[in-house]
């Protein structure tokens, strides 16, 4: 855990979307490190860069204490699952 509650937010979510033919910057460098991409890594190390960007862009103009980081990014658009308890 990290003092970004809303980045935290944003780490903790694991979508299983993935183009087997992507040629985005975490892919091509799986591709040349291991010979091959593990979607579900793919798919969060993806994931976590949108969501970094839109909290940071967040961060940066906003002060966030105090607010629920689910509703933060459910507000920006972001599928989620039920916020944890």
């Amino acid at each position: 855990m990290t003092d970004r509650p809303v980045f935290d937010a944003a780490r903790n979510l694991l979508y299983r979307e993935h183009d087997p033919d992507c040629e985005c910057g975490p892919c091509i460098s799986d591709k040349r490190l291991l010979g091959t991409v593990d979607e579900e890594f793919h798919a969060l190390r993806v994931r976590i860069a949108q969501l970094e960007e839109y909290c940071s862009a967040y961060e940066r103009h906003l002060d966030y204490a105090g607010k629920n980081p689910w509703d933060i990014l459910r507000k920006a658009g972001v599928k989620l699952p039920e916020p944890p308890e």
